[in-house]
């Protein structure tokens, strides 16, 4: 798998998921490297390890990436749609 660099500004929230405990939903927005509009959005699930999250960053139309974490800092990419 070839590997993705992601370079963002982006601002945004996270709230609780109505009825799932230690559940988030995250939503941010953002600039990349060239102006472009970069939206994230996410499901973070905290456990006694840590969390899991899986989520799409869209990039302005060009394309997104659904991702899945697969640790504290590791990232893998589940499907490219561009």
């Amino acid at each position: 798998m070839a590997e993705i660099v992601l370079a963002t500004e982006s601002k945004g929230k996270g709230v609780p998921v109505e009825g799932k405990e230690s559940v988030f939903h995250v939503e941010c927005s953002g600039t990349g490297p060239q102006g472009e509009v970069v939206t994230f959005e996410s499901e973070v699930v905290m456990t006694d390890d840590g969390f899991t999250e899986t989520g799409t960053i869209d990039y302005a139309g060009r394309g997104s990436i659904k991702f899945e974490n697969i640790g504290w800092d590791t990232w893998r990419q589940v499907r490219y749609r561009g």
